[in-house]
């Protein structure tokens, strides 16, 4: 599984996206002058030392079972942003097995929400991901079990994952060609990793991190685009700048996530500080929501991949 090569493949829409190669080394100086990035920069998620490793890895699969389309509001519901969601599961976890995975009800999902006024955005699909997670969890055993039957590999991971949980099969058809981006089963195998202390022995120790790539979402493509690396085509840009949803699967929605890609792994290449591209891309997020109030709007697409 080469997802990097896959998104390369798809940068061949140049009239929607292109990368603007000079402004990689800009932001790539920009990035190695702050501190290497922390899994856990604004404390949002749990510490394994404190809960246990199994708390820990199943808080990790729950959070990205659901991290998915915040941008969507529900009519008189307060807005729903990734805070929300890791509170949510980190003050539940010692209530959520997999048999209340497999039962959790529209209404119980949105209770784990404060305050009252807050609604899940797709809630319906949501729910689903709970329950099939709940059910994978019954067949298959706990998150560890998982984790230790993918002998130390990232990769074998992630298609352990996709095998058994189907919504986390992001790909689609275009052209007649298989696209895979698989941004959530990937986050949550780099979760793993940096909630583990991005170990270099034993539990989660993937010997092959740097095989992933960056997350495909809607936050990093924004920070791209504010600092040049990634520019739109005139007709995509007044689109996103409109907020008009792009179709999952479109050419213009799969030429971002691919660019956004490759980008992220040529700016990793030009950075003077080691870094894979995780960790590179937890740079850019951390710095996206810390500037997302003076960011042009992110491109917007309905879906449970992301």
């Amino acid at each position: 599984m080469n997802l990097l090569d896959c998104a390369r493949q798809q940068t061949l829409l140049p009239e929607h996206v292109r990368i603007n190669s000079a402004a990689i080394a800009a932001l790539a100086k920009e990035l190695d002058a702050v501190a290497p990035p922390a899994w856990d920069e604004e404390q949002m998620h749990v510490n394994a030392k404190a809960v246990g490793v199994d708390a820990a890895l199943l808080f990790c699969f729950v959070v990205d079972a659901i991290n998915f389309c915040f941008w969507v509001r529900s009519d008189g519901a307060d807005a729903v942003e990734y805070f929300d969601l890791s509170t949510a599961v980190r003050r539940h976890l010692p209530r959520i097995t997999a048999a209340t995975l497999q039962h959790i009800t529209e209404d119980e999902l949105n209770a784990w929400l404060e305050p009252p006024s807050k609604r899940w955005p797709l809630v319906h699909e949501r729910v689903r991901a709970l329950r099939e997670l709940g059910h994978a969890l019954e067949l298959y055993g706990p998150p560890r079990l998982w984790v230790e039957q993918a002998r130390n590999s990232a990769v074998t991971l992630c298609c352990l994952i996709v095998a058994r949980l189907p919504m986390f099969r992001d790909e689609t058809v275009l052209h007649g060609r298989r696209v895979v981006f698989l941004k959530r089963a990937q986050i949550l195998v780099a979760d793993i990793w940096g909630c583990l202390g991005r170990p270099s022995a034993g539990l989660g120790s993937f010997v092959d991190i740097a095989s992933l790539t960056c997350f495909a979402d809607y936050r990093v493509p924004q920070l791209l685009r504010d600092r040049g690396v990634l520019e739109y085509s005139v007709a995509l840009a007044a689109k996103v700048d409109a907020r008009v949803e792009l179709a999952a699967g479109s050419e213009e929605e799969v030429a971002i996530r691919a660019a956004t890609i490759v980008a992220v792994e040529r700016v990793r290449a030009a950075m003077r500080v080691p870094l894979v591209a995780v960790e590179v891309d937890w740079l850019l997020w951390q710095r996206g929501e810390k500037l997302r109030g003076d960011l042009a709007p992110h491109h917007c697409t309905r879906t449970w991949f992301y």
